[in-house]
């Protein structure tokens, strides 16, 4: 049902966009002795242009995927971008700036969503071959059968293995680490920014 309602807005939005795009385009055609007619084209394609963007506003609010989200409120506003092309208006402008922001915070909550993914699959890569790793080294006092039966190459490979390991371990966690130091300055700057707005 949710869907259907996206997919109806959408349609709304690129009917708009479409039907200013042909007012615009018959204005311009139009010489100078077109006067009212024109003009009246002109305003008609403006209107459309912010109908197109609420329409787009609206199917996003309505989906649950975060890049589609972010897709329609690209075309939102691409859409309002029009519209300050025909006329400079301080409104249509602000509702420009609010798209521009809610696009950013959805590419940080996808950039977010895909880096736990890729954390979430580094550590079971991670755990995998520290386990096989491991069973290399010691194979012989586990009595596991892993092992081709040459004691000093397992070793060696078991040893390069954990040492691999270790060493994703370390630069994963560093990473995390870099990664909450830049957030907590994010936050601490803001917080700032906002005491000094308000004194």
């Amino acid at each position: 049902m949710i869907k259907d309602g996206v997919e109806y807005y959408i349609d709304l939005g690129a009917n708009d966009d479409e039907d200013a795009y042909k007012s615009l385009t018959s204005a311009k055609k139009m010489t100078s002795s077109g006067g009212g007619r024109k003009q009246a084209l002109i305003n008609r394609a403006y209107i459309l242009y912010l109908k197109a963007a609420e329409n787009y506003e609206k199917a996003a609010k309505l989906e649950e995927n975060l890049s589609d989200i972010s897709e329609l409120y690209h075309w939102a506003l691409n859409s309002t971008k029009n519209a300050l092309e025909i006329k400079e208006d301080e409104k249509t402008r602000l509702i420009s700036e609010r798209y521009k922001l809610n696009i950013k915070n959805l590419e940080e909550k996808i950039s977010e969503k895909n880096n736990h993914l890729e954390k979430t699959i580094s550590i079971i890569i991670l755990s995998i071959s520290f386990i096989f790793g491991f069973n290399l080294i010691s194979h012989n006092i586990t009595g596991s059968t892993i092992a081709s039966g040459n004691t000093l190459i397992d070793f060696s490979v078991g040893l390069i293995i954990l040492t691999v390991v270790i060493m994703g371990i370390f630069f994963l966690f560093k990473k995390n680490f870099n990664k909450f130091i830049y957030n907590l300055e994010k936050k601490n700057k803001s917080k700032h920014q906002k005491k000094q707005k308000y004194k």
